[in-house]
């Protein structure tokens, strides 16, 4: 498992004693809740996680001497389950490292608000550029904004972080909509944090896959009561 440090990351968030915990218990869960399982099972014969054999071959060879199939049908069984692992292991068994984006709201009184987004997502996963943009009023047209971002992880540091350089600070007289879509290999996770003068009943966040929508409703006078 060491010499497979994308599983480690992603199963075992860096460590691989916690990655082959998790993979064999997650093959054997899938294993006691599914049926059609031969190919999962004949992928945890060849990875070793079912047998102590020495070598592959004697893996499958076990494997096929308990389904009764010859060398041949074991291997095909194998690399088909393999398939499947590595599919589970990039999508479904990935969640708790999933991209995570922070959506800070700071209340600035008397009638403004500074918007702060803090980004953190593994390197092996391929996120594209966030785009941001904000609606107002009652208009329904989402204007693009530029921001800047930096990065504040250390190089080569299993989990990349980025942030804007500096909150985005907006007039929220009426109803404003602060939209940020975040696209890539798989949907990240949203938090929105309130501080400072801010009422949470004057927020509301919609999420959908990758996009997350914050609006501050109007009439900011009652955040500061």
């Amino acid at each position: 498992m060491a010499q497979c440090p994308v599983m480690c990351d992603l199963l075992g968030n860096g460590d691989p004693e916690v990655a082959h915990v998790e993979l064999t218990l997650k093959i054997l869960e899938l294993i006691e809740a599914d049926d059609d399982v031969r190919a999962i099972e004949a992928a945890s014969y060849s990875l070793g996680l079912a047998s102590e054999e020495d070598t592959h071959l004697g893996r499958l060879v076990e494997f096929g001497t308990k389904r009764f199939l010859d060398q041949r049908q074991a291997r095909r069984y194998s690399d088909r389950g393999l398939k499947q692992l590595a599919r589970l292991i990039s999508t479904h068994w990935t969640v708790p490292t999933v991209p995570e984006a922070t959506l800070i709201l700071i209340g600035v009184p008397p009638d403004r608000v500074g918007f702060m987004v803090q980004l953190r997502c593994q390197r092996h996963i391929d996120m594209r550029e966030p785009r941001v943009s904000i609606r107002r009023g009652d208009s329904d047209e989402l204007v693009p904004l530029r921001v800047v971002w930096q990065r504040t992880s250390e190089d080569g540091a299993l989990w990349a972080e980025d942030a804007f350089v500096e909150p985005l600070i907006v007039d929220v007289g009426d109803e404003t909509t602060l939209r940020l879509v975040w696209r890539g290999e798989t949907w990240p996770k949203f938090t929105v944090v309130l501080t400072g003068d801010i009422d949470a009943e004057m927020v509301r966040v919609e999420t959908l896959g990758a996009a997350c929508a914050v609006t501050v409703l109007g009439d900011l006078e009652l955040l500061s009561t």
